[in-house]
């Protein structure tokens, strides 16, 4: 059974703005099922509806944000929790569900002390003296490469990179089944971007939980993902394997964005995406790519192109033939 299941679902922010509703479609008829046991990867462009949906899976909706269609839900245990069911979802936060947002490394309290900061998330959910709590927190975090000094010291003392080995471990403690991570190495440095992501795959794979990771930076997906979600303007243009998108990504888009990577012996020709992505409160008919794609049709511009199954891959592309062939 899958961990998450989302079906036509819609998210908008919506405000009102000198009398005026604007409603921003930032999540925009997005199905999607997240399966057990994977690390499924959520890419595209800044602003195109990445992190708010990672918010709704981490049941973090509030105002203006809200879920205005579509159905959206947790399966645990053979159980099916709805979004919205906060009570219940209150009972799984940590425990069962794990979030790890962006610029995770400032959410650490300044003027508490890392243990104490352990203290405050666990104290709901484990029922041990404090004595026995730090001797289980210090060995877990010296599995993840942490001494056990970090304990009794303040975030300003610790590098970024021991931040978000302080953050993981807050997040991953529990075992939790989900877990859901927002950029998880912005702002870190290209050697401690790789120790993090050989950390969290080494988690998942001791742990056997699910991850999400949203990030722009398609390396960090290739290294870490099993699957790859990309987004376009709020929606959800293709999913396939990692291996299928880089080795043959059906949608326009996911192909620009491919191209736009330098190879290693920096012999290819990199191509880009001209103009810019289109305003989510107003966005364009049809294809909302059809402004900016080199492949655009007569029918992109009025008709929207459904993700449509090739196999065990789905996209959203006129252009793609029946049989799963790109006519581009």
């Amino acid at each position: 059974m899958n961990v998450v299941s989302l079906e036509g679902l819609k998210a908008h922010y919506i405000n009102e703005l000198y009398g005026a509703i604007k409603t921003t479609r930032a999540v925009d008829n997005v199905s999607l099922d997240i399966r057990p046991n994977e690390i499924l990867g959520i890419a595209g462009e800044s602003g195109c509806g990445k992190t708010t949906l990672l918010k709704i899976l981490s049941s973090t909706i509030k105002p203006p944000l809200k879920i205005v269609q579509g159905k959206a839900a947790f399966h645990f245990d053979g159980k099916e929790i709805e979004f919205g069911d906060e009570a219940k979802l209150d009972e799984h936060r940590w425990r069962t569900i794990a979030y790890i947002p962006q610029g995770s490394m400032h959410v650490l309290n300044p003027v508490r002390k890392i243990r104490h900061t352990f203290h405050d998330f666990l104290e709901h959910h484990v029922d041990i003296d404090r004595k026995e709590l730090d001797r289980r927190i210090t060995d877990y975090l010296q599995q993840l490469g942490l001494s056990a000094k970090v304990l009794n010291s303040y975030p300003h003392e610790l590098s970024g990179g021991m931040k978000q080995r302080v953050i993981i471990g807050l997040a991953t403690y529990l075992r939790p089944k989900l877990i859901l991570c927002d950029e998880p190495t912005t702002a870190l440095d290209v050697m401690v971007q790789r120790n993090i992501v050989q950390l969290l795959r080494r988690i998942q794979k001791e742990q056997g939980n699910t991850i999400v990771l949203v990030s722009h930076d398609l390396a960090l997906h290739a290294n870490i993902t099993d699957r790859i979600a990309i987004m376009y303007a709020g929606k959800l243009v293709e999913i396939a394997s990692t291996k299928q998108i880089f080795d043959r990504p059906l949608h326009p888009y996911t192909r620009l964005l491919i191209n736009s990577l330098p190879s290693l012996d920096g012999t290819n020709e990199l191509t880009g995406l001209s103009g810019q992505p289109p305003v989510l409160s107003d966005p364009p008919p049809g294809c909302r790519l059809h402004p900016r794609c080199p492949y655009v049709e007569t029918r992109c511009r009025t008709e929207e192109p459904p993700l449509r199954t090739f196999g065990d891959r789905t996209a959203a592309c006129f252009r793609i033939s029946d049989g799963g062939e790109c006519e581009y």
